[in-house]
């Protein structure tokens, strides 16, 4: 074993070297799917668990995989910039690290952040998410920051858009 948690309904979920996640319910022990590099981090929602591997696969249960440079560090459930929450992986590849938030749906990549410090520690509540980094610093991010600050973000693009397209017909109109 290499990582393990116990999620929300009792079940533990087990993290071994060769890449296999078990799920133990009432002694009784579901095999998931082995795969060539070991878990680091393992985290679940629901009936559906995430793992993260030392490739940088981070794996659902639900039959996605998102692939990134560096190995995965940690793994929590934590606010999304969509409805719910993502899937929040720290990556770690011997120089830089990352921050990538998931879909738990479908894998796809909301957000993905670089920090200065390797991040070795994820932890999530009540839609605020702490990350512990190798400085010694933690850092909080509450989800009404977070979608605040992602909305300030798409506006100001659709507004460089928007100032794009009228220097455009500017431009069109000046030639005419």
């Amino acid at each position: 074993m290499t990582s393990g948690a116990c999620d929300s309904e009792g079940r533990f979920l087990i993290g071994h070297s060769d890449g296999r996640v078990c799920v133990v319910t009432d002694s009784v022990d579901e095999p998931g799917e082995e795969r060539s590099s070991p878990v680091r981090a393992i985290c679940s929602s629901g009936q559906t668990w995430f793992s993260g591997h030392e490739s940088g696969e981070i794996v659902s249960s639900r039959g996605w995989v998102d692939t990134a440079p560096g190995a995965v560090e940690s793994l929590a459930m934590g606010p999304s910039v969509s409805n719910g929450s993502g899937i929040w992986g720290s990556r770690w590849n011997g120089e830089t690290s990352g921050i990538t938030v998931l879909e738990a749906d479908d894998g796809s990549i909301l957000l993905e952040l670089g920090h200065y410090h390797r991040i070795r520690h994820l932890q999530s509540t009540d839609g605020n998410i702490a990350l512990g980094d190798s400085s010694g610093r933690i850092h909080l991010i509450e989800e009404a920051f977070l979608s605040r600050r992602l909305r300030g973000i798409v506006e100001e693009t659709d507004d460089i858009e928007r100032r794009s397209q009228l220097m455009e017909r500017l431009r069109r109109l000046r030639g005419v």
